[in-house]
């Protein structure tokens, strides 16, 4: 069985996902920390997995990790956001 991975944006694009198997979600800066936060305290039911550049804001990735995030991805020089 094939893995299928949405790269999602916003709150209405999770939601349009749960069908998949998991998302990665690019955190770079407070609006979209909120956004996970608020998605993150109603409740996971696939894993999420945020993306951010290297040394983005720990205690604000710690404190969404906690609330039910299931991983982060540190994107570096060499890889672009889309």
């Amino acid at each position: 069985k094939q893995s299928v991975w949405a790269w999602v944006q916003s709150a209405a694009e999770w939601h349009a996902v749960q069908d998949l198997d998991a998302a990665v979600w690019p955190v770079r800066g407070a609006e979209d920390v909120g956004a996970v936060r608020s998605v993150l305290q109603q409740g996971v039911s696939m894993p999420l997995v945020l993306a951010c550049s290297a040394g983005f804001a720990p205690d604000a990735l710690a404190d969404l990790l906690a609330l039910g995030a299931h991983g982060v991805l540190v994107l570096n020089d060499q890889t672009e956001w889309v």
